[in-house]
């Protein structure tokens, strides 16, 4: 036909973590691992059109602060085609997309510990 197709913008899935340092904020990403997760502090996976904010349960009101900060950032960056949903430590079932990508098998991916981004 005379149209062009065009694909939709593909996504790579991330995993951010955000962890109080000293006074600061730290954000590194890490590889895609459930085993990262702990009460302390704030986790961001960016699935592309949805980015879920996981806050753990001891996670302090400076490292959920600078998450949401991020997460507006790349809804923006993304002109709305993407939306933010914010999850609370233990209130997730074990279907919830968040939980589900994180049920990737170990050797999927390289023992990366992450890079520093901020």
């Amino acid at each position: 036909t005379g149209f062009r197709h065009v694909e939709p913008t593909k996504y790579e899935a991330r995993f951010f973590e955000f962890k109080k340092v000293a006074r600061r904020v730290q954000i590194k990403q890490i590889a895609l691992r459930r085993k990262f997760l702990n009460s302390g502090d704030v986790f961001i996976l960016d699935l592309g059109r949805d980015v879920y904010q996981w806050n753990g349960s001891e996670s302090s009101k400076d490292e959920r602060f600078r998450a949401a900060q991020f997460c507006q950032q790349l809804e923006s960056e993304r002109a709305g085609k993407s939306k933010a949903h914010t999850v609370e430590e233990g209130a997730l079932s074990e279907e919830h997309p968040f939980m589900v990508a994180l049920k990737i098998e170990d050797g999927d991916f390289p023992e990366d510990e992450g890079e520093v981004l901020d």
